[in-house]
């Protein structure tokens, strides 16, 4: 693995501890300006895609900065990322990368279950020497979540 797989790959790491732990200001530091986050699964009743979440940067810092405002579930999300696949964009203008994605959902009594399992598609800039996630879709399998956490999966 080269130098740079191993610093992307500890990107994604951070990522997701960030969001682990809720720091969602330091998350949102690691996104570029024109960054772009979506959910979406496919269901098979309808026989097409579902977007449940589609947000520009500016929506998103809106969305995690009213997060605690709602009614939110008890404990706390874990996301267990694996098998980043990584691919430069045509001209090389960035990264593609693809990493499977299981979420688990621990209560404050110490149940843990899981949450969701899907992928994260991002495309990942480097901007002044720096990784910058410039794009997630996050392609789910699970279409029937509990009580929503408020915050990016």
């Amino acid at each position: 693995m080269s130098m740079k797989s191993t610093q992307l790959t500890e990107f994604l790491y951070r990522n997701a501890e960030l969001l682990d732990q809720e720091r969602f200001d330091d998350w949102l530091a690691q996104c570029a300006e024109n960054f772009h986050y979506r959910i979406t699964t496919f269901s098979d009743e309808l026989g097409r895609q579902m977007d449940w979440m589609d947000k520009d940067k500016a929506g998103m810092t809106q969305v995690l900065t009213n997060a605690n405002k709602h009614e939110r579930y008890t404990g706390r999300l874990r996301r267990h990322l694996s098998m980043p696949r990584i691919d430069v964009e045509p001209g090389g203008q960035g990264l593609h990368v693809s990493t499977a994605l299981a979420t688990y959902h621990t209560e404050v009594n110490g149940v843990t279950s899981l949450y969701a399992i899907g992928s994260y598609i991002d495309e990942i800039r480097e901007i002044d020497g720096r990784f910058a996630l410039a794009s997630r879709v996050v392609q789910l399998d699970t279409r029937r979540l509990a009580f929503g956490p408020h915050v990016p999966l």
